[in-house]
């Protein structure tokens, strides 16, 4: 069903929330011998829904469709069958009641919130973009096509899968937890972001939804976004001093990449200029309204990433990257002294590649520092170039290789000019090895960030994850598509993590705790298409350790495992400040 805003979603369609003993989707008016058990919340707007969606017949929902079969000694629950979850990536959200709620996605056509200390699903929810391609899970029918299918020979012909809620979660929850807000988004599944009040996590309510309603056209698209693309960005929230004075209460916003666009599947020199998602947006995380967006070269489909240079905890700038190698800063102000309204708020385009077809698919890792000799702010970050989404040996392009790169780039927020990631006179090139002897990047070096070729181990390389930066390195990970063996079909290719010096690129895997002068990389077990890794502070038997996941074993052992956890570096717990440098003389 469709309900309004503010409301309780209440139909099979829509929220679902299962009886004890007999969960599951169904419809309603037949025997509990012979159909499946509806949800408590169901009213006559469910038989309006079957009939206004093709296909769709009551009592045929065939994947959500649990039956409940009485027997004379014992009743029995039929398995569930549970979709895919690909990108979708869980996210967890503490309640002040001790509860711990988990949001996810599934290419069932599924928004799920699981409590996570029974393992119980408390709802699920199906977006009306998504009633139209659920019969095809039930039958089973067109099937899925894969490069090995000949479609010729089946009938009918394969069609490519269905995506649903594949995208990431972004949440907003105030100090007391009174407003505790998700903001679904869809990946290949579609064009639209939703927000769903979760305060009370049994009892959901659609605050707002904004975007398109169809992959293919912009029929019904919120006034506003029709650049918008597949939702790929997370719905990334902060709060900010929307009417420009200081004294203000700031309110929370959602800032989003326009999204992906199919026409990057293709060749890398294909030309997308009509292609959606060449755009940022900044919402209102209430309502959904539009503040302000910046049109931008390529398509937004990493996440829009803030940073605080006044230490107020209100973010002062914000940074994006696009598919054709272009990285921008957002200036909302000073929030502390002198914050812009909306409307005034400015993007600028601050650097790029220049002719390689490199793309930016990940965020910038983020390092904010200040130079006391000029009284300027630098923003160092952190990214690589690669196209996670051709990371075949079929479908990189070996007739033409594209010849990736991972950059630090010190940006001077004052500075309006476009930087030339490439250029090697501005940027060093540390593609050979470097010491802890190689000169630094710093402010007043002469130099505006280094580059790093991703080929020392051979074609193909491409950074797929984001980057971290923690305790003076910077960590991230590629996969390098490599040919098969004997008896190998599919190869899953080879996943390599790298923990290098921020400042110069010397390594630091196995020299703890030092930070310069060791090994620059090393292989994670399995290969494949490692983890983003993570850092965050955590206690440990009554002390605060920083640990990391998904980071290369930093000891350097021959093989890591992607999802392993360490400290990274042996070091008395810090606490977290700004930092300041002087730069005089030469380098």
């Amino acid at each position: 069903m469709h309900s309004r805003r503010g409301q309780p979603l209440r139909s099979v369609l829509g929220f679902a929330r299962w009886p004890e003993g007999g969960e599951g989707l169904g419809c309603r008016g037949h025997s509990q011998r012979e159909q499946p058990w509806l949800g408590t919340d169901v009213d006559a707007q469910s038989d309006a829904l079957h009939q206004r969606v093709p296909h769709v017949q009551r009592c045929k929902l065939g994947y959500g469709r649990r039956r409940r079969r009485f027997h004379q000694r014992a009743q029995r629950r039929s398995p569930t069958v549970h979709g895919d979850v690909v990108h979708s990536r869980p996210t967890a959200v503490n309640y002040p009641s001790a509860q711990t709620v988990i949001y996810y996605g599934a290419n069932d056509g599924t928004l799920r919130a699981v409590d996570s200390a029974a393992g119980k699903e408390l709802w699920a929810y199906i977006a009306p973009e998504f009633y139209a391609t659920l019969p095809r899970l039930r039958q089973d029918s067109p099937l899925v096509s894969y490069s090995f299918v000949n479609p010729l020979s089946i009938s009918p012909p394969p069609i490519p899968k269905n995506y649903y809620f594949d995208g990431s979660i972004g949440v907003y929850q105030n100090s007391d937890s009174s407003k505790v807000w998700v903001y679904p988004t869809m990946r290949r599944g579609g064009r639209m972001i939703y927000a769903l009040d979760v305060t009370t996590p049994s009892a959901p309510t659609l605050k707002w939804k904004v975007g398109c309603p169809d992959l293919t056209d912009d029929t019904n698209c919120t006034t506003g976004l029709t650049a918008i693309g597949q939702t790929w960005s997370t719905p990334n929230v902060a709060t900010l001093k929307t009417g420009g004075t200081a004294a203000e209460t700031p309110r929370p916003i959602v800032a989003v990449g326009g999204g992906y666009d199919n026409c990057e599947d293709g060749s890398p020199n294909a030309a997308c200029s009509d292609a959606k998602g060449s755009i940022v947006y900044i919402l209102d995380a209430a309502d959904g309204s539009k503040l302000a967006s910046f049109t931008t070269a390529g398509r937004v489909v990493m996440d829009v990433v803030f940073v605080d240079l006044d230490g107020d905890r209100i973010p002062d700038l914000a940074y994006a990257a696009d598919t054709r190698g272009n990285i921008y800063r957002i200036n909302f102000g000073y929030s502390k002294s002198a914050p812009l309204p909306a409307a005034s708020w400015t993007s600028t385009l601050i650097a790029g590649t220049t002719g390689s077809n490199r793309k930016f698919l990940y965020p910038p890792a983020l390092y904010p520092g200040y130079d006391s000799g000029t009284g300027k702010f630098y923003v160092y970050l952190a990214l690589g170039t690669g196209d996670r989404e051709q990371p075949l040996l079929t479908q990189y392009p070996y007739a033409t290789p594209i010849l990736n790169r991972f950059y630090v780039f010190v940006d001077d927020i004052t500075s309006t000019a476009k930087a030339d990631l490439d250029d090697s006179t501005a940027m060093s090139d540390f593609t050979a090895a470097t010491s802890c002897n190689t000169s630094r990047v710093l402010p007043g070096s002469g130099k505006s960030g280094w580059f790093m070729d991703l080929n020392a181990y051979g074609r193909g390389e491409q950074t797929v994850t984001s980057a971290v930066i923690v305790n003076g390195f910077v960590a991230f990970s590629t996969n390098r598509a490599v040919p098969p063996n004997a008896n190998v079909c599919a190869p899953a290719g080879e996943a390599r993590g790298y923990a290098v010096n921020l400042l110069n690129a010397s390594g630091v895997i196995g020299v703890q705790p030092n930070s310069c002068g060791g090994d620059r990389s090393g292989t994670f077990a399995g290969g494949g298409l490692p983890p983003s890794p993570v850092v965050s502070n955590v206690t440990v038997n009554g002390k605060v350790e920083m640990i990391g996941i998904g980071v290369i074993d930093l000891n350097g052992a021959p093989i890591s495992v992607g999802v392993q956890s360490q400290k990274v570096f042996s070091l008395p717990p810090q606490p977290l400040k700004r930092v300041y440098w002087r730069q005089e003389g030469d380098n």
